[in-house]
């Protein structure tokens, strides 16, 4: 429902591409900031790289906690969005259901994002594994959008691509050693690997327009 209303609620087609923009540049700097300061906290040895941030900062107590409840409420209200985003291309887009199938599929994604987030230990894992799903789709997304074509070309690339970087991972990975293994797109000192995410791209890329010129 956030992606839909922001959406719906611009004024016009420029004001929704203007705004992508500008949040799109925001997010990249917040970001690169954060990594950077977890690629510092990992230099100096800190225990938990991943808040490095707060712990560098030196802060007091009570700005950690307000700190931390305010990534709470922004990452909650971010996991409902993307929630009910993936219950509606479900139920909608993929299956052909209706609101009463949707409301059950939506109960079973949030009851399967709560059974992984329980077992989950690292998020910079899930992350890691976020990233590569959205480098292995990201090329069929946009030529879809641009050609028209059908949802198959989005299937197709997707899957093929992730079963690329398995195959590439498992062959080429030393798995005893690295300790992302096969799912996890890790290199030996558990950092992203970065030709994990290039097969994944190049691949897809490459499927892609293969089955485009298959299918016409």
């Amino acid at each position: 429902m956030g992606y839909w209303q922001r959406t719906f609620s611009a004024e016009n087609s420029k004001a929704i591409k203007q705004a992508s923009i500008f949040s799109g540049i925001g997010a990249f700097l917040t970001i690169l900031i954060l990594g950077i300061g977890g690629a510092v906290g990992a230099g100096k040895g800190i225990e938990s790289p991943a808040l490095s941030f707060i712990e560098q900062l030196d802060l007091n107590n009570f700005t950690i906690i307000l700190l931390v409840s305010l990534a709470t409420l922004l990452v909650t209200s971010s996991i409902d969005t993307l929630e009910n985003a993936i219950a509606s291309t479900i139920s909608l887009d993929i299956l052909k259901k209706k609101s009463e199938e949707a409301k059950l599929i939506t109960l079973l994604v949030v009851c399967i994002s709560f059974v992984i987030s329980i077992e989950v230990t690292s998020i910079f894992n899930v992350f890691l594994v976020a990233d590569l799903f959205a480098a292995c789709l990201v090329f069929p997304a946009f030529y879809r959008i641009k050609k028209s074509s059908k949802d198959i070309l989005l299937i197709i690339p997707f899957i093929g691509s992730l079963i690329s970087v398995y195959v590439y991972r498992y062959l080429f990975i030393d798995l005893q050693v690295n300790p992302g293994g096969v799912f996890i797109p890790t290199d030996l000192y558990g950092l992203a690997d970065l030709n994990t995410f290039a097969i994944g791209l190049l691949s897809s890329m490459v499927i892609t327009l293969v089955a485009d010129k298959a299918i016409k």
